[in-house]
């Protein structure tokens, strides 16, 4: 309590304007001022920290902060599936990158100098197989490359001497056909190459004629692969020097291969259909030695079926 002195010398006839006071008040104590940089926070060790171990110091005096109850534990489901999402991104990522890139990647491998295209779908150079060989240039000393999209073209190809290092690429057996029917006078094959080099990639050939054959090879060197050569009776005919044939498909009657060439058939499958149940098909290699040309058929990894 403030001590209040009061002057006593007042007469009744003072009044109440004429009364002196004298007020003392003993010196205030101003406390600090609580600013910011006077608030410290501290922790009672990192690792065993729990919420009744905050401690709270203002100035002079210490304040402690309990919490008596625990927040409880909420599952973020949210980045939960965000991390999900990423996990599947990746995966979908790596498969592309060393499985379909790969798979890609060996389709246009294919050095070429020149590129034509041909589709009937969308827009190309040309809208046939033979348009394109035909503007094609005489005696290429470089590889002319002819992509083929998929869809059937009914056409006879037919690649003259003049006509060389020519490739035919298209999208994969049974996507991209050429067809014809053909049958026992010239051209007796939709595909009758005679140039000096010639390369078949991703291809299905087929003669619907009954006395035709699918691929009438008289190439003096020539690829195949990954192609289909289908005919009614036979499937191919051969005349040349080096023919390589990998991972092909040969569907044929009675007579498969015919012909007198160096050939060479790595890991192709060779299916002959039976004209009547009981008829049995017998699988035969040709090797022929003239005076100044060896012939020979080689079959390396090759399955052979009969439907």
């Amino acid at each position: 309590m403030d001590e209040v002195n009061i002057n006593p010398s007042i007469s009744p006839s003072t009044s109440c304007n004429d009364i002196e006071v004298d007020v003392e008040f003993p010196p205030t104590q101003i406390s600090p001022a609580l600013t910011p940089d006077s608030l410290r926070v501290s922790f009672d060790g990192f690792d065993s920290f729990s919420p009744n171990s905050i401690s709270v110091n203002a100035g002079s005096g210490v304040f402690l902060s309990h919490m008596e109850e625990h927040r409880p534990y909420v599952v973020n489901w949210h980045r939960i599936i965000k991390i999900f999402v990423a996990i599947i991104i990746t995966i979908v990522t790596l498969l592309a990158v060393f499985v379909f890139l790969p798979m890609t990647r060996s389709k246009t491998n294919i050095e070429c100098t020149m590129k034509f295209t041909v589709s009937k779908q969308i827009k190309s150079d040309f809208k046939t197989i033979s348009e394109a060989i035909e503007v094609s240039p005489s005696y290429s000393p470089f590889r002319v490359c002819i992509y083929i999209q998929k869809g059937e073209y009914h056409e006879t190809v037919t690649i003259g001497d003049d006509k060389n290092n020519i490739s035919l690429i298209g999208e994969g057996i049974g996507r991209t056909i050429i067809s014809s029917n053909a049958g026992s006078e010239e051209p007796d094959s939709p595909l009758p190459p005679t140039t000096l080099c010639f390369l078949a990639h991703d291809l299905t050939v087929v003669n619907t004629a009954k006395y035709g054959v699918a691929v009438k090879n008289w190439a003096k060197y020539s690829v195949f692969f990954r192609c289909r050569l289908q005919g009614v009776d036979a499937t191919l005919s051969i005349r040349a020097q080096k023919q390589f044939y990998c991972s092909c498909q040969l569907y044929s009657g009675n007579n498969s291969i015919s012909g007198i060439a160096r050939a060479f058939f790595q890991k192709c499958e060779f299916r002959s259909e039976k004209s009547y149940p009981e008829e049995k098909i017998v699988f035969s290699s040709l090797s022929t030695h003239l005076l100044t040309f060896e012939s020979r058929f080689v079959f390396h990894l090759c399955s052979f079926y009969v439907d």
